[in-house]
């Protein structure tokens, strides 16, 4: 019962943003914090508790350090590696050894914290990893279709295609435009076709061959040259081994897509259309039924024809 008591007090009103600046703190708040203390904070949310110690762990000022610049950096790489055997851990733990979890709270946050503790300077900073996940993601699928274009003509695989080939390709494929602008497309062309490249391909080339702080080198071309390489690439004929989807099947495909939209969108203004018509029919009557039935008018009594003396009705005469 005490432990559970005093698992509350700690562990109370407890955010993730807080649990960063918990681990690393120095003060009289968590001076007389226990190891299971720091392993249940660390509990307060097991998946992104990490994320976080990695982030702010470089901003920590560890009092080991004694002001002294080479024992700081002595704890950041003690601190570092422990951050590192925690990511193993993490890696077995997604193949359902979740029994590892205690040993991940170890060297993912309490050994580093142990290494760097002292106090964080400024706020609690978020994760920048998370916000490059999807950038991640979508230069994987570039690099994976530059490979698959590639295969016939590299040895190697996706990791080394980008940090080996795909920087020294990049020269080839933009130093004849910008040396000698259009006169350099054809030797362009004729570098792309030998790798089975499309024009999509030069584009991903440009984007994951570029790192900061070196600017991209095809920003500056001017625009006729770039023109001019696109309409020449288009206009001529390319064997490829792969099989393409051509420009062609991806309009019809956005034409079907939206067909689809048109029509449901047709049918539904044709049933709000309908809705009206029904709601104008139902007004129509009740408006009728609460009208009072209009009179006919009074026919009109044709006069009684006069009587002779003899008592009868006068001849008609004859036309």
């Amino acid at each position: 019962k005490q432990w559970y008591q005093r698992r509350v007090a700690i562990t109370a009103g407890i955010g993730i943003f807080d649990i960063p600046r918990l681990f690393f703190s120095a003060g009289e708040e968590t001076r007389k914090y226990t190891y299971a203390d720091y392993t249940d904070l660390f509990f307060q949310d097991y998946s992104m508790t990490p994320f976080f110690i990695h982030e702010n762990y470089p901003r920590s000022r560890p009092m080991r350090a004694h002001n002294n610049t080479l024992n700081a950096l002595i704890c950041m790489s003690n601190a570092a590696d422990s951050i590192c055997t925690g990511d193993q851990v993490n890696s077995a733990i997604k193949m359902q050894n979740w029994s590892l979890l205690p040993t991940q709270s170890h060297f993912s946050a309490i050994m580093p914290c142990y290494y760097m503790r002292g106090g964080l300077s400024g706020m609690t900073q978020f994760p920048q990893v998370l916000g490059q996940t999807s950038k991640k993601n979508r230069c994987d699928g570039m690099l994976q279709d530059l490979l698959s274009h590639m295969v016939l003509n590299v040895s190697t695989d996706k990791r080394q295609l980008g940090m080996e080939y795909l920087p020294l390709l990049k020269n080839k494929l933009v130093s004849p435009l910008l040396d000698k602008e259009s006169e350099g497309v054809s030797e362009v062309i004729s570098t792309m076709n030998q790798y089975d490249l499309q024009r999509e391909d030069w584009d991903s080339i440009m984007e994951l061959s570029t790192f900061s702080p070196h600017p991209n080198p095809a920003a500056n071309l001017n625009t006729k040259t770039k023109s001019a390489f696109t309409r020449q690439f288009n206009k001529g004929s390319h064997m490829t081994p792969y099989a393409l989807e051509s420009a062609a099947a991806k309009k019809k495909k956005v034409k079907a897509v939206s067909t689809d939209d048109v029509k449901t969108e047709d049918n539904a203004e044709s049933d709000e259309e309908g809705e009206d018509v029904m709601i104008k029919k139902s007004a129509a009557k009740k408006s009728a039924a609460k009208k009072p039935a209009a009179k006919k008018p009074a026919a009109k009594k044709k006069p009684a024809a006069k009587k002779t003396a003899s008592g009868k009705h006068p001849a008609k005469k004859s036309s």
